[in-house]
């Protein structure tokens, strides 16, 4: 099982070449595949540093200048800002936290990104394990405890939070005709009629929603990635995946240390040359084998 440090880099490296609009669903099951291990057992804690690192807003440089290289265009930039659009939603915050922040409304990730300028301003991370914030007076006004973890930050927040739900069109329901006789006497029998479905479910009759699938975008590959992936255009998550099946195919991994990638000729010409990578310096690399979005 990965450290702690460790799963929060591959985060780090996962979100630089992430898509904006990806949900965390798809987010967590490619970071599992990244890392080669079932993190079910942690994915609160794996959406907590998810959420912690997004609200610092800090990239190294060489992320930034990855992500110069992939210029999108604005109509692709609107059409992806309305889908993050529930992550970062402003909410209504209670008297506590509103006094405290001197904001009344605030994002998730803004509260965290501004609890966490407070936290090192005021060096409340607890020397012997920095994953343990000891709340001054301050913050035990708003909080009413002495001390909480950074997995656990979110969830005291959250109590300080009033989602507001998106208003919706009143819909208008048809008159109840009055029953007859006959009706009455024949519901015992429709009640019969309904029953259980399969798998238990009741069967109202109304067709299921399919669930929408996640669209990841997809890119041309260069002829040196196309090469180890074994095809000319994919997704980001495709080619993440198709990497660590050309890994485990060609036992590219050391043996007595699994994060680190030891690069056959070919595996070479996609990590810039490189020996050897690890696990979490891969991604890195990816951006400069993709061309333009198909």
């Amino acid at each position: 099982m990965p450290t702690d440090l460790e799963i929060e880099n591959a985060i780090r490296a996962a979100l630089a070449t992430s898509s904006s609009d990806l949900k965390f669903k798809a987010f967590f099951l490619d970071l599992q595949e990244t890392l080669g291990v079932d993190l079910t057992e942690r994915k609160k804690e794996v959406k907590e540093m998810v959420i912690r690192i997004n609200s610092e807003g800090g990239e190294s440089e060489e992320e930034e200048e990855e992500e110069e290289g992939e210029e999108e265009s604005a109509e692709e930039e609107e059409e992806a800002q309305p889908k993050a659009k529930g992550f970062h939603k402003l909410n209504q915050l209670s008297p506590l936290l509103s006094e405290f922040l001197g904001v009344e409304r605030a994002s998730r990730p803004d509260i965290v990104k501004k609890m966490w300028e407070y936290f090192k301003t005021h060096n409340l991370q607890n020397p012997k394990d920095k994953r343990q914030i000891l709340l001054d007076d301050a913050l035990q006004k708003v909080f009413k405890v002495k001390k909480f973890t950074m997995f656990t930050l979110n969830k005291h927040v959250a109590k300080h939070v009033y989602i507001e739900e998106e208003p919706r069109s009143p819909v208008k329901k048809a008159p109840k005709k009055k029953a007859t006789v006959a009706s009455k006497s024949k519901a015992p029998a429709k009640a019969k009629a309904k029953g259980k479905g399969k798998k238990g479910e009741e069967d109202d009759g109304k067709p299921k929603k399919p669930k929408k699938p996640i669209n990841h975008p997809k890119f041309k590959l260069s002829a040196d990635m196309a090469a180890v992936t074994g095809t000319t255009e994919d997704s980001r998550p495709g080619i993440t995946k198709a990497l660590w099946a050309y890994i485990r195919a060609n036992n590219l991994q050391k043996p007595e240390n699994k994060s680190i990638i030891i690069c056959d000729a070919n595996f070479k010409k996609v990590m810039g040359g490189e020996a050897q990578v690890t696990m979490f310096s891969m991604s890195k690399f990816i951006g400069a084998h993709l061309g333009e979005r198909v």
